[in-house]
């Protein structure tokens, strides 16, 4: 059957918006995937992050791969944790995936470590308890700059503190499964592999 003209013309006309909308919407995803990059970058050192892969978490815990990567770590940002950006080698980032998806414990049966080289927030109670999601019970706590060894040692066999302290170091969740130490040193100042030092893009 021949469709009259003015059909014709008015679903053309139709058309054209879906393919513009399809055009726009491309190099916007793009763009917001190239900013969540170099956001997620900054976790750590630029000699480890540019290699790593990258990733985003979603409401539920599960992991969206924005880009490959070529080394041992994982790079994210995670706002809902109070984290700007968080690097990590496979077992502290199996640390983290369990965190985000809520399991009774870490599925990392080996120490990790990680990198927030932009610092964070912590969440912390009256009584100086931090906790692992914020509450009505809990307020914001600046974190500097730092990196953390991701496995549950025990304060009372390490004798490190359970709270951030002048020392600059201290056991995170102690008494939990997702105990770990954090370490008060900037990752920027740290050397790389090369020895020449290290800088992020962020």
């Amino acid at each position: 059957m021949r469709i009259a003209p003015p059909f014709v013309a008015a679903a053309c006309l139709l058309a054209v918006p879906a393919a513009l909308l399809a055009q726009a919407t491309k190099p916007a995803a793009a763009s917001s995937d190239a900013a969540y990059i170099r956001k997620a970058e900054g976790g750590a050192p630029f000699s480890i992050s540019k290699d790593a892969r990258i990733a985003r978490f979603d409401k539920d815990g599960n992991v969206n791969v924005v880009r490959d990567g070529s080394n041992d770590f994982t790079c994210a940002s995670i706002p809902q944790m109070g984290i700007p950006a968080y690097c990590a080698d496979k077992n502290a980032w199996d640390w983290m995936t369990s965190a985000m998806s809520r399991k009774d414990k870490p599925s990392n049966n080996e120490p990790g470590v990680a990198y927030m080289m932009q610092g964070g927030v912590h969440y912390e109670s009256a009584d100086g308890k931090i906790e692992m999601m914020p509450s009505a019970k809990t307020h914001n706590v600046k974190e500097p700059p730092h990196w953390m060894l991701m496995w549950p040692l025990d304060p009372a066999k390490t004798g490190l503190p359970t709270r951030p302290n002048a020392s600059g170091a201290y056991v995170m969740f102690a008494g939990t499964p997702y105990a770990h130490v954090m370490v008060y040193e900037n990752p920027a100042k740290m050397k790389n592999l090369a020895g020449k030092g290290s800088s992020s893009k962020s």
